[in-house]
């Protein structure tokens, strides 16, 4: 009852709907970033395992709506949608979409093939675990604003972490009419932008510094992965 008590009180939270292998390493990443949760869980087993961790849980079907207003649907800011079956994340994602028509949600999806029918169902990004895992379905989640991203560690340099991320320029408007030089972007967060993708997809690949961004550009940015953190912090909408 005390727990019931604290979700209910929560805003702008996260929630993650099922604690397979990839609903456990997003939790464990929330965990670590101290960023508030709740997990759905059905079975009941996991789901006491889950409050022995520490982590706010729910021991229910996503599927059925009360269960969701039950975690603060309505007030949630981001959902991962990470059930066993494409058949119940479907499921599931047009049922939050129903209930907040605002947080961003991210499903997982086994088969390429229902990709369209997610997003169309209502999810903002879909992740196909086999291709990419819980670590990039984390990224996603708290960043959506990322189109895309690709992470670059090597095996002999743990201390290397790089990332390449694809940001909408709609997304930092101060941006508009400077050149990449005047966004000092290299100067205060050591990141470089590698390629600027024009809205009619043309790209000019290690653009000069006096490249002027335009609105509906996309900035292909590389650098340490926390330093590209704390930019998406400081800077994006």
């Amino acid at each position: 009852i005390i727990m019931m008590n604290k979700i209910k009180k929560l805003n702008n939270h996260f929630i993650i709907c099922g604690y397979g292998r990839m609903g456990a390493v997003i939790a464990g990443e929330l965990v670590e970033q101290n960023i508030p949760f709740i997990v759905i869980e059905k079975n009941e087993q996991k789901a006491e395992q889950i409050r022995e961790l520490g982590m706010y849980c729910i021991n229910g079907d996503a599927t059925l709506d009360d269960t969701l207003v039950s975690a603060s649907i309505e007030n949630a800011k981001g959902i991962a949608v990470a059930l066993n079956t494409d058949q119940d994340n479907l499921f599931v994602t047009m049922t939050i979409r129903s209930l907040n028509s605002d947080a961003f949600l991210l499903s997982r999806c086994a088969k390429n093939q229902n990709k369209s029918k997610l997003i169309r169902s209502g999810a903002n990004k879909v992740i196909n675990p086999y291709i990419a895992g819980g670590h990039r379905m984390v990224e996603m989640l708290l960043h959506p604003e990322i189109t895309d991203s690709v992470s670059v560690t090597t095996p002999n340099n743990e201390n290397l972490d790089l990332n390449i991320d694809e940001i909408s320029i709609n997304k930092i408007p101060s941006y508009v009419g400077k050149t990449i030089k005047e966004t000092k972007i290299r100067d205060m967060y050591d990141l470089i932008i590698v390629c600027v993708i024009k809205s009619d997809k043309n790209s000019f690949v290690n653009p000069s510094s006096d490249y002027i961004i335009n609105e509906g550009d996309t900035i292909m940015v590389i650098g340490d992965k926390d330093k590209l953190d704390k930019f998406l912090s400081d800077q994006v909408i």
